[in-house]
């Protein structure tokens, strides 16, 4: 049995599968080709991922690892080019370290064969946007990429991955803390280092300690909710919310890093101690938002909030902002970067353009 299935229209067919190690949740488009008999059954076709989750698991299931096979094999051939709203999670759906979208028109091939277990996966997806969650902390991703050469007997991708957030230091000093890790996702470990330069020890203490370090002493109750309460958030309430507001808006990405729910259980429990309104739930919080305009102009806008004044007077909220534009063009790529701070020179020197180009051999 032969059949072709096509599909054109926008976000196209529902698929839900595990390729181990590979988890796929979303759409797709283009043309699949379908052949069946009673030993195996054999999908090759050329697709565009939309509105897609994909999970790259830590481990394989039990049945591939255990060399299971399943009652009739599946044989895929497939050239996969990431739509609108590809999504990649590490190394699990519910509670991932590493969550990015990627760039449009980005090329994946896949070859998977249940039946002899090889599986060989190639490509390199660039990164546009996401968040890595890296010592009970959400690290915006401002650049990055991830490379697939996975065969059977190891799958290991490789990624580059620059992030950063934005702290203050003790001395109200605003310190940005950059996040870059470039290696294989099970060797994965991050190095830090900030702006304006501040040691290791520092910087890690930032990290670890922001909330923290407001006050003069803790106990475990303190810590614990600083912990959970940002899982929770993170994980149980923000991402469903995120989701809904892509759906609902229209949008390719959205992202809200915050510690909202931290800051308001920590006002409670410590009030006693706490200068009146030394808090404000808005702090560190920051808006990510993406849009493609058409399929080589894709417009990206952040807010963030972040408190005015040190923890010892009432604090108000600064609000900063910055617009990316990224144009792909035939011959290379154009970003320009707008951070209004400058309002005295008319925002002149706010801007900034950049020209990129790659080459594949």
């Amino acid at each position: 049995m032969e059949l072709v299935f096509y599909a054109e229209e926008y976000p196209g067919i529902h698929i839900a599968y595990a390729f181990d190690p590979v988890y796929v949740d979303g759409y797709a488009t283009g043309a699949v080709r379908v052949r069946s008999d009673a030993a195996t059954t054999n999908l090759d076709g050329k697709i565009l991922a939309n509105s897609c989750r994909i999970a790259l698991l830590r481990e394989q299931s039990e049945s591939t690892a255990s060399g299971t096979k399943p009652a009739v094999p599946l044989s895929v051939n497939m050239d996969i080019t990431t739509g609108r709203s590809v999504e990649f999670f590490w190394p699990a759906m519910n509670f991932p370290i590493v969550r990015t979208f990627a760039r449009q028109g980005e090329k994946v091939s896949l070859h998977v064969n249940e039946d002899s277990g090889e599986f060989f996966m190639d490509g390199e997806v660039e990164i546009r946007g996401g968040e890595i969650f890296y010592f009970d902390r959400s690290f915006y991703l401002k650049q990055g990429s991830i490379t697939f050469a996975e065969r059977p007997d190891e799958f290991d991708p490789w990624i580059y991955a620059l992030a950063e957030i934005r702290e203050r230091d003790i001395n109200n000093e605003e310190v940005t803390i950059y996040l870059e890790a470039n290696n294989k996702l099970s060797l994965f470990s991050p190095r830090f280092y900030s702006e304006p330069s501040r040691s290791d020890a520092e910087v890690l203490n930032l990290i670890g300690g922001t909330i923290f370090n407001r006050f003069e002493d803790t106990d475990f109750g303190t810590a614990a909710v600083m912990l959970t309460s940002d899982i929770i958030s993170q994980f149980g309430i923000l991402t469903p919310f995120e989701r809904a507001v892509r759906d609902v808006l229209k949008l390719d990405m959205f992202t809200v890093r915050t510690q909202f729910l931290q800051n308001v259980l920590i006002g409670r429990i410590r009030g006693e101690n706490l200068v009146e309104n030394s808090f404000n739930p808005l702090d560190n919080t920051t808006l990510t938002l993406g849009k493609y305009l058409g399929t080589d102009l894709f417009l990206e806008a952040l807010v963030r909030f972040q408190n005015e004044n040190d923890f010892t007077t009432t604090n108000r909220i600064r609000t900063e902002g910055e617009l990316n534009l990224e144009w792909v063009t035939p011959f290379f790529l154009l970003e320009w970067t707008f951070t209004p701070t400058h309002p005295e020179n008319l925002f002149l020197s706010d801007n900034s353009i950049g020209l990129s180009w790659k080459y594949s051999y």
